[in-house]
């Protein structure tokens, strides 16, 4: 079984936030493996300079239940450098996409948009080695990050699900054969619908009502709801009852 969380996009600052701090807390006494679907931070640059202390913190909790069950992170287009600095927290990190058996999990910010959008050439110039450089060097690197987060937080006003987009990224993937499940983050409305043969689920926000999901690999079942009232449905998965 495996919980996933996508788009928390928690604010900087020095502790988590108070309800996501409690939902891990509630999945350390769970025997749920995690799957973190992108953008849980609203801007995270996994950088000495520009790390806070929310980042930390969930990083430490990642390190710790990374020794009891299986933790993985994709990496959003709100985060840099994470899967390749922090990689000894997870089981499994990326910044592209994690296949675990017939299941392929990605954020979905490349899915959208011309070759020359903001997602498609300037998230991954700053996720390169000349982009670690120049924030690594540039005196002015957290104001900067600060623009970048701005710009960020304004290209989703309405959530939009761009179903025949994601039909049209799928379809290679459907016709290739082997992949059974497709899950997506990043574009802050749920939904599911199949590509011939080919399962795919765009995942609610967590960051609006505490929306998460539960995945049976097993019997490919997918529940979506509140993270309380999922993990309330599943008490038989919590340790000591």
């Amino acid at each position: 079984m495996i919980f996933l969380v996508a788009d928390a996009h928690l604010e900087d600052g020095q502790a988590l936030d108070g309800e996501f701090c409690a939902m891990l807390e509630a999945l350390s006494r769970t025997q749920y493996d995690v799957v973190f679907l992108g953008d849980i931070m609203d801007l995270w640059i996994a950088k000495a300079r520009y790390e806070k202390g929310c980042c930390q913190a969930f990083v430490r909790w990642c390190r710790e239940e990374s020794a009891r069950r299986k933790v993985y992170f994709v990496e959003g287009n709100h985060e840099f450098f994470v899967a390749s600095r922090h990689r000894e927290a997870f089981t499994e990190a990326t910044a592209g996409s994690l296949r675990l058996g017939d299941t392929l999990f990605v954020h979905g910010h490349l899915i959208q948009g011309k070759p020359w959008s903001f997602n498609r050439w300037f998230i991954p110039l700053c996720k390169s080695w000349l982009g670690s450089l120049v924030l690594t060097l540039m005196p002015c690197g957290q104001a900067f990050a600060g623009r970048v987060k701005r710009s960020l937080g304004n290209r989703h006003p309405t959530p939009v699900l761009p179903e025949e987009e994601v039909r049209r990224w799928a379809e290679p993937l459907a016709a290739k054969g082997g992949l059974h499940e497709l899950f997506l983050g990043h574009f802050h409305k749920g939904g599911s619908f199949a590509v011939g043969e080919l399962e795919c689920h765009a995942l609610p926000p967590w960051k609006y009502h505490g929306e998460a999901a539960i995945y049976a690999p097993e019997t490919h079942h997918v529940t979506v709801g509140n993270w309380k009232e999922l993990l309330e449905k599943s008490a038989n998965y919590v340790y000591g009852l």
